[in-house]
């Protein structure tokens, strides 16, 4: 069943990586978003097709995304947030988002 949730947060990763020349590092990005239903909050991971809408301001903080057909990314198991040991700063399932 589709879901729509409203983006939280743009999170950009900067890493560097072997550059084709030697002594030189490529720099990449790696942008995610925080996504929420109003009161609980998903780590989101997009393809580049996403990451080209939001670097394009298209999506962005207060945008609300119609989400079908996501998938948890590193479990097979839910997380339970009332639970004591859930940290929102440990979250390892992120949902994958891909334009089909």
């Amino acid at each position: 069943a589709p879901i729509v949730l409203c983006v939280a947060q743009i999170l950009r990763f900067r890493s560097k990586g072997n550059g084709q020349e030697p002594g030189k590092s490529k720099v990449t990005e790696e942008i995610r978003l925080e996504l929420t239903d109003g009161w609980y909050g998903v780590p989101a991971v997009i393809d580049t097709i996403l990451q080209t809408l939001v670097a394009n301001e298209k999506i962005r903080v207060g945008s609300k995304l119609l989400i079908c057909n996501a998938q948890i990314s590193g479990s097979d198991e839910g997380v339970d947030p009332l639970d004591e040991s859930y940290s929102s700063e440990k979250r390892t399932c992120p949902l994958f988002l891909k334009i089909t």
